[in-house]
């Protein structure tokens, strides 16, 4: 038995919510019934063997069993504090105490009505029945009567249209009644307060198998005021009966609603949830890609710092060592030693502008080496400097302005148009100018020099080793300025020559490789030619 604790109160109330019988199964269909000062008297008619009864009995029951100390079975129940139960319930009738139905019923009603008051709950079955129905339906009244003027809760079964009618013109009195099922006229044991109930005598009839030649007789029988009671209670059941069913129809539609809602608004809720957590793991994965990216920044630049502190530092022998091989060069190849812009002082104020403002491609005057060179990139206090084959990071600090002087252009006409000074003879023969000589001898040097600078042989060699000597070779033709070169590595299997192309395809001052034509050498020679050192 599911059973609550009911909520005790000092006022004379009994309200009960889908409250069964203790004494019946779990299939015992709830019943909710209220009384209090507003509802003093509940007269609950309808047809027999529909529940009347049991409705006495289980308001009956949940007051006895608060008072002691029980729990109640139903949904929720309040009760008021009452100081007698009491009950006409059942036939009394006695021969041997000379006792009839009626008398029995007379005499309990005596009893009741001299102890009833404010604090009484009364539970009458049939008040009234037993003798003639006009007379036991005015003596019915006036009891009830007698009950709203003390006071007392008063819950009373009846099938007299006299009693339907007295709940229906007092206040603190309503109806009630027991449904059945209009079709079948079985009893559904369910409790509707606020309207009478048809005590179903004829359908009663029809369903105990009575002669129903006898029951239209009956029908016929009745007078015309009741058959239209009859008939019009009739009528208003049938609306309650479809007013209640489209009320509970209304009911398990607002209950779809609310249910629609409440998984709308839970759904709502979890996107809500959804949306803002990825919305934190969105901002989360950005913050880590920027930290990430912002430390890969500081490690570049470390790099970079670190990388321009580390760079090799030329010393002033080193340097020395590295103009007097130029200048040797420049005479043993017949080139004029070219005149160097001069390098401005360091408290020229054109020194800190051009520190500054050092871009790309500006010429310009590196004091510790004591050579001009080319600004390939500004590393913020270090710049990349191009000095002939050599790149440099050197710090700004060392950077000077140049002031251009006039001159023999001498090796930067020889490095900007990618060839040599050259003269005629007076037969016509192109030969190199060589400083200080002259005749054939000094012709046949430079000749056999400059096609050794211009071609280069490592057949027989592997690729690491031809890889080096193919290096410093080009590293010497950019310095004399010799384009086109030729490579000669054989055909063979063809490795060294595919291994050697690929090394001169990534190399920076290398352009336009291909294998030799097939009066060049074919396959067995590579021809590329050189960029200009100051347009890379």
């Amino acid at each position: 038995m599911q059973a609550i604790a009911p909520t005790l109160v000092d006022e004379a109330v009994v309200d009960l919510v889908d409250g069964r019988h203790p004494l019946l199964d779990e299939r015992a269909v709830p019943q909710s019934v209220r009384l209090d000062d507003a509802t003093r008297i509940l007269i609950v008619s309808g047809p027999n063997m529909g529940g009347k009864t049991v409705t006495l009995k289980l308001v009956g029951l949940a007051v006895t069993m608060t008072a002691c100390g029980m729990h109640v079975p139903a949904a929720a129940a309040t009760i008021g504090r009452f100081a007698r139960v009491c009950t006409d319930i059942g036939d009394e009738q006695s021969i041997a105490q000379n006792a009839s139905t009626f008398s029995a019923h007379l005499r309990r009603l005596a009893e009741i009505v001299d102890a009833a008051d404010d604090r009484t709950l009364v539970l009458i079955d049939e008040i009234g029945s037993g003798t003639e129905p006009n007379s036991g339906a005015a003596l019915a009244v006036a009891v009830l009567e007698r009950f709203l003027e003390c006071g007392a809760r008063v819950v009373a079964t009846t099938h007299a249209t006299e009693l339907k009618l007295f709940g229906a013109d007092h206040a603190h009195v309503a109806n009630a009644s027991v449904r059945f099922d209009p079709e079948t006229y079985e009893p559904t044991y369910q409790l509707d307060v606020g309207s009478p109930g048809q005590s179903l005598a004829f359908a009663l009839a029809r369903r105990m198998k009575l002669d129903r030649d006898v029951i239209e007789r009956a029908e016929a029988l009745l007078s015309t005021q009741e058959r239209d009671y009859e008939r019009a209670l009739a009528e208003v059941t049938e609306e309650r009966i479809r007013a209640t069913r489209e009320r509970e129809q209304l009911d398990r539609e607002r209950a779809h609603l609310r249910s629609l809602e409440d998984n709308a608004r839970r759904r709502a809720e979890t996107l809500e949830r959804e949306r803002r957590e990825l919305a934190k793991r969105a901002d989360a994965q950005l913050a880590e890609t920027l930290r990430r990216f912002t430390a890969e920044l500081e490690r570049r630049a470390a790099e970079r710092t670190e990388r321009a502190a580390r760079a090799p530092r030329v010393t002033q022998g080193q340097a020395d060592l590295l103009a007097r091989t130029l200048d040797q060069m420049h005479r043993e190849l017949g080139i004029a030693p070219t005149r160097r812009a001069q390098p401005v002082d360091g408290n020229d104020p054109r020194h800190a502008e051009l520190v500054e403002a050092a871009r790309a491609g500006d010429r310009v005057h590196v004091a510790s080496w004591e050579q001009d060179g080319t600004v390939l990139e500004d590393l913020g206090e270090h710049v990349l400097v191009q000095i002939g084959a050599m790149r440099l990071t050197v710090p700004k600090s060392e950077l000077r302005p140049l002031r251009q002087a006039q001159g023999d252009r001498g090796l930067r006409k020889a490095q900007g148009d990618g060839g040599y000074r050259q003269a005629q003879d007076d037969g016509g023969r192109t030969r190199r100018q060589a400083q200080g000589g002259g005749g054939r001898g000094g012709d046949q040097t430079l000749e056999t020099a400059s096609k050794a600078q211009t071609e280069i042989d490592v057949r027989g060699k592997r690729f690491v080793e031809a890889e080096p000597l193919v290096e410093r070779w080009i590293d010497d033709a950019i310095l004399l300025g010799h384009s086109p070169l030729r490579l000669i590595h054989g055909k063979g299997t063809g490795l060294l020559g595919k291994g050697l192309q690929q090394y001169l395809k990534a190399h920076p001052f290398v352009q336009n490789v291909r294998y030799g034509h097939a009066d060049e050498g074919g396959g067995g020679v590579t021809v590329f030619e050189l960029r200009n050192p100051h347009n890379v």
